[in-house]
């Protein structure tokens, strides 16, 4: 009954601490990227500063605020797009929601294309409004042409329109169109940052797991620890064979589905309950390297009596230190992916060997006397 109620809160615990990670990565991680033409992707791009030169934003909520001026052109792309700040040269939209504000400025030509299209403010050159439905404001002040296609137009007697051309509406949009269906850049996994996040949310996660593990499962860690200390050389080969086994697996399996598709998909399930256990093996072994690399230091302090916890929090740490001091250097992520194999490995080998820590490394007998 106590086993199974520890591994419910391990499992809860584990949870937690997954989307913590999702949540923390997904405010740290950056999904914005800025090159040195202002060619901008984002989630929500607001802008309500002085930008030089053009700027062409890809987004799902763009606005430009009443602060914002660009000294350029401007191509935005998205699906709601406010545009309330002052443009010097022409503006291109392609979108679905598009409203240009009272205060909006534009100098040269206005090209929108969306379902649902407000113009407002003052433009300078032509206006180009491809659009389900579009409706012009009383205030709005145009400098030339005004030409709208849409099936329904919404704007005061004033207004007077040019005839909507049959052919070449579209061609102002075309390199937006482009732009659209093409795949935004993304951080790369390697990226330093991203590494240097992945390497703190791993250590919060080894740590907790390390602290729960020798407090619900202590002879088991214990079983795995010693065999680290007694035998690390031939551990340490066993888990290398089990990473090599692994990769021959994957790389077997990944052949059947190319060429027999079927078989590879029966052997599917059973792929994925050996890579679970694979996980659980190199986990046990992360969480025993974290005490007895903790225990190792604390020891050096002058403290003989090391309690179980509080080896497994400073290994925890020490490990993820070591980790991220690495992200520093170059190809620091290829160098990670190295040592943590080599170090796992004995970790993996003594969970293996010891089958999870529920059968000691050293055999005891029983002698009567």
């Amino acid at each position: 009954m106590n086993t199974r109620r520890n591994l419910l809160i391990i499992a809860a615990l584990v949870v937690g601490l997954f989307m913590l990670a999702l949540f923390a990565r997904q405010n740290l991680n950056p999904t914005t990227l800025i090159d040195g033409r202002n060619v901008i992707f984002s989630d929500e791009y607001h802008l309500n500063e002085a930008v030089e030169g053009d700027l062409v934003v890809v987004a799902r909520v763009i606005m430009l605020e009443s602060g914002a001026r660009v000294l350029g052109s401007v191509s935005l792309i998205g699906s709601d797009i406010s545009v309330d700040g002052r443009i010097s040269d022409n503006l291109t939209v392609l979108g679905e929601q598009i409203r240009l504000g009272e205060d909006s400025a534009v100098g040269g030509d206005a090209s929108l294309m969306g379902s649902d299209t407000v113009v407002n403010g003052a433009i300078g050159g032509n206006i180009l409004v491809q659009s389900d439905t579009t409706a012009f404001s009383p205030d709005l002040r145009a400098g030339g042409a005004i030409t709208a296609c849409a099936d329904e137009i919404t704007a005061p007697d004033a207004i007077t329109f040019a005839p909507c051309p049959e052919e070449g509406v579209i061609q102002p949009f075309e390199p937006l169109i482009a732009l659209r269906s093409a795949t935004p850049p993304e951080l790369s996994m390697f990226d330093p940052l991203v590494t240097l996040i992945g390497v703190v949310l791993w250590s919060i996660t080894l740590t907790g797991l390390a602290t729960i593990a020798v407090t619900a499962f202590p002879r088991q860690i214990s079983h795995i620890e010693d065999a680290v200390r007694a035998r690390p050389s031939r551990f340490w080969g066993v888990g290398i064979a089990i990473y090599a086994l692994g990769v021959g697996v994957t790389l077997a399996l990944i052949t059947l589905l190319a060429i027999i598709p079927p078989i590879g998909l029966i052997l599917l399930p059973v792929y994925l309950l050996a890579l679970v256990i694979l996980l659980a093996l190199i986990l046990c072994g992360l969480i025993t390297l974290a005490l007895v690399v903790g225990d190792l230091i604390v020891r050096r302090t002058g403290s003989n009596h090391v309690p179980p916890m509080i080896a497994a929090v400073a290994g925890s740490l020490v490990l993820s230190a070591g980790l991220a001091i690495l992200v520093v250097l170059p190809f620091g992520w290829l160098v990670d992916v190295l040592i943590v194999g080599a170090i796992s490995s004995v970790g993996l080998g003594a969970s293996m060997v010891t089958r999870l820590g529920t059968r000691p490394v050293t055999r005891t007998y029983f002698v009567q006397g």
